[in-house]
């Protein structure tokens, strides 16, 4: 068995919540009358996006995390920030410009969330070249990710 197995169970079951969750916002997206869109279509590329970015992150943390468990602490703080950082619960146009291309730039969050509003709320397509981009930095997360994760998971029995 690999063991790459705990992290796919970890984001295994935050998938299920989130599927949860989508079927409250698809009753709710129905209760104040957006109706269904073309461009809700795009919303699964972004789900794997999504999938993928956490994929990565978990692979790369998780060795470490092992070894120094100082590191979910830091992680839990890393979170808080990002969470602040990528236009969750206000909208990119409220960040000043000065600071918008770095937060929306080295940010695939909040390129994600982003197209998701696009797409599911206002429905409008997104910007392919945007989404694309994401794509491609988001999978090289996961290629460094998967990358680290080889290369310690070797040690891992060590630290058990």
């Amino acid at each position: 068995m690999p063991r790459q197995i705990v992290v796919y169970a970890a984001i295994l079951n935050a998938l299920m919540t989130f599927a949860i969750n989508l079927l409250v916002l698809a009753v709710l997206l129905r209760l104040v009358g957006i109706p269904l869109h073309a461009s809700m279509a795009v919303f699964p590329l972004l789900l794997l996006d999504l999938v993928a970015l956490t994929l990565g992150v978990s692979l790369l943390l998780s060795p470490l995390h092992v070894r120094y468990h100082d590191i979910g602490y830091l992680w839990g703080l890393c979170v808080q920030i990002g969470f602040w950082l990528t236009p969750v619960i206000y909208v990119e146009s409220m960040i000043p410009d000065r600071w918008r291309w770095l937060i929306v730039t080295y940010n695939p969050m909040a390129r994600i969330v982003q197209y998701s509003r696009q797409s599911l709320i206002v429905g409008t397509w997104p910007d392919w070249s945007g989404v694309a981009k994401t794509s491609i930095a988001v999978g090289a997360v996961l290629l460094f990710g998967s990358l680290a994760f080889r290369r310690l998971q070797v040690r891992l029995v060590e630290f058990f």
